[in-house]
């Protein structure tokens, strides 16, 4: 569903769309806008329903997020160590999959 919506919104915002609403009433102009931008504010409630029960999990590896992140930081910043930096974005990676395994079905064969 929320795919949908998404297309939906980028449909309303196609050049065409613009191009016919700029033609109308300056009335149906603004109900149009205002449609376009209370599909906007659904779908953003939308996307925060479906992330607001990873808060918990992605709170709780809070800490090692930002110790992986501060070090991928400092590794980037020494260029010359290539080999460390690679290693802080696995580690990196591999905390936010284990962070959010549980809320991400397998793929399916």
């Amino acid at each position: 569903m929320l795919n949908d919506l998404e297309i939906l919104e980028k449909r309303m915002q196609e050049p065409k769309i613009d191009f016919w609403i700029r033609q109308q009433e300056k009335e149906d102009r603004a109900k149009f806008r205002k449609c376009q931008s209370d599909l906007s504010i659904q779908i953003g409630k939308l996307r925060n329903a479906r992330i607001e029960p990873l808060l918990p999990q992605l709170m709780s590896g809070e800490d090692d997020l930002k110790k992986g992140i501060d070090k991928l930081r400092r590794e980037i910043a020494e260029l010359d160590k290539i080999a460390e930096a690679i290693q802080a974005i696995s580690n990196v990676i591999n905390t936010l999959t284990s962070i959010l395994a549980p809320f991400v079905p397998s793929p399916s064969k």
